[in-house]
């Protein structure tokens, strides 16, 4: 081998030592116990999570959150009071992949619905204790069953969501409303209405966008009620029907609704609708002693603001 082959043999090598040094330095970096695949449960409220992009390939969204070094330990998303800022995201992720970018670390997390982007700055120690404190290693039953979400999730945050008068209500059932509403602790509240107090559920909106072309204000509202509003009502109305601490429960959803010729490229209106039921006939109709239909007539039923009564209700 000649003396070029032999220098230009020699640079080659030096490159791949060199890349490798450093891929090796960069995984040093961001060292952590949790294997790729490993399932875990964010302890970072939902709230705390920003939305960044909708992935071009697959359609995934992607939410995010910055996790800094604080006084009293690690802030994320700049709070740093996050534990007791809302309830955990109750969501299984899986570690996909860790990387160094600039000093600051990435771990990104792959869920089935969604994918979550953790960035951990510069001034973290270590990755991994940090990675500890806002993420538990295991499947959502374990975490259940964790002294974490005892002691912070149900002794701390569970009385800031059910304050007031819906603090009475047992615990059981209390959970059991979180999951009816996926745990979106922003979904549930109090409200005093007509000089009762009741538990306020707020359902967002309904998935379908309905055709004033073809369905008018008062069908759209009876589709919305027997497909959205009634099922949320009967799981709510058996979780809560022994619950003396409150007078009833109001249900919330906005109903969207759009010209689809006239206005097929804009964003659509909104129907807000409010279905406020007494504890009477809740419990009936989370016995089934009421039908659908009568469970309406029994409730106070707004749209937009105003009291309706709809003709002929036919539950569905």
């Amino acid at each position: 081998m000649d003396v070029k082959s032999t220098v230009f043999l020699a640079a080659i090598l030096g490159l791949l030592i060199l890349f490798t040094g450093s891929r090796v330095q960069a995984q040093e970096l961001a060292p952590l116990t949790v294997s790729k695949g490993s399932v875990v449960i964010l302890k970072i409220p939902g709230r705390l999570l920003g939305f960044e992009r909708v992935s071009f390939w697959n359609g995934t969204a992607k939410y995010g959150a910055i996790i800094e070094k604080s006084q009293k330990g690690l802030m994320v998303g700049g709070i740093e009071d996050w534990q007791e800022n809302g309830w955990p995201l109750m969501t299984q992720l899986y570690v996909q992949k860790v990387t160094n970018q600039g000093g600051s670390t990435l771990v990104e997390l792959k869920g089935v619905a969604y994918d979550v982007n953790l960035r951990f700055s510069k001034d973290i120690p270590d990755v991994n204790v940090a990675f500890q404190q806002i993420a538990f290693s295991g499947t959502l039953d374990d975490f259940k069953k964790s002294d974490y979400y005892e002691k912070t999730a149900i002794e701390k945050v569970l009385p800031q969501i059910f304050s007031g008068k819906l603090s009475g209500i047992p615990n059981k059932s209390k959970l059991r409303v979180l999951e009816i509403v996926k745990y979106i602790d922003r979904a549930v509240g109090t409200e005093r209405y007509k000089g009762d107090s009741y538990l306020s559920i707020d359902v967002g909106g309904d998935t379908e966008i309905y055709n004033t072309i073809r369905v008018t204000q008062q069908q759209r509202i009876e589709h919305c009620l027997n497909q959205r509003v009634l099922s949320y009502l009967k799981l709510i109305a058996r979780a809560v029907k022994f619950a003396d601490e409150i007078d009833g429960v109001k249900i919330s959803i906005l109903v969207p609704y759009k010209n689809f010729v006239t206005e097929a490229y804009a964003d659509p209106s909104y129907d807000r609708v409010d279905l406020y039921t007494p504890m009477d006939a809740l419990r009936q109709f989370a016995d089934d002693d009421l039908a659908s239909d009568e469970v309406v007539t029994e409730s106070i039923l707004l749209v937009n603001g105003n009291r309706t009564r709809l003709s002929e209700f036919k539950s569905l």
